[in-house]
């Protein structure tokens, strides 16, 4: 059986790798700063076949490099540098692909648990249901961050008003009024979104 061929590297730029990868697990930061010049343009392209955001590439390749360089001293010199990286790389872009998935999961049942309220409340009746779910889905990630995390412990989790009041050392009104605000916005939000887009 053939080995598996080793990426190709420029003659010289392969024999101070390895040197650099020698000095890296000895400990020194400037020679695995090295190891990331030679390889952080090659990871970039990989983990971009199968992730769009250029911000969230950049990131998870910055995490394959705080992952390789905890565990530089295990590394075999006589391995594939780029294969392990790659490998690692892999990982972390599915680990990616998954709680992305997760996220949309959550904010899509989100969106259906407050459909039927904020439609209650302003006796709307919309027949698009698949435009409706998707505008929702738009104002809810226009919320802030505190404004968000009340709605889905409320709507996706279910969790009771008085709860939530004991885990924020407010009161049950408080949060009853600063939810019944929340719901405003999005339907404001929600109103005008489905104007623009001819369906009110």
């Amino acid at each position: 059986m053939q080995a598996p061929e080793r990426e190709q590297l420029p003659p010289d730029e392969g024999l101070v790798e390895a040197e650099w990868i020698r000095r890296a697990q000895n400990g020194e930061h400037e020679a695995f700063g090295q190891i990331v010049r030679i390889h952080q343009a090659r990871l970039r392209a990989f983990a971009a076949r199968y992730v769009t955001s250029s911000d969230d590439v950049y990131d998870i390749v910055q995490d394959v490099f705080v992952d390789a360089f905890r565990h530089i001293g295990r590394f075999d010199i006589e391995r594939d540098m780029g294969k392990w990286l790659r490998g690692i790389c892999k990982n972390r872009v599915m680990n990616h692909i998954r709680k992305r998935t997760r996220r949309n999961e959550a904010t899509t049942a989100l969106a259906e648990a407050l459909e039927e309220r904020l439609l209650n409340d302003t006796m709307m009746g919309y027949d698009n249901s698949l435009e409706r779910l998707e505008t929702i889905r738009s104002c809810i990630k226009k919320l802030g961050t505190k404004p968000r995390e009340l709605v889905m412990k409320r709507y996706y989790m279910e969790m009771a008003v008085g709860d939530m009041a004991a885990d924020a050392g407010r009161t049950a009104a408080a949060v009853s009024v600063q939810l019944m605000r929340i719901r405003a916005t999005l339907r404001s939000c929600f109103t005008r979104a489905m104007r623009r887009r001819g369906l009110a």
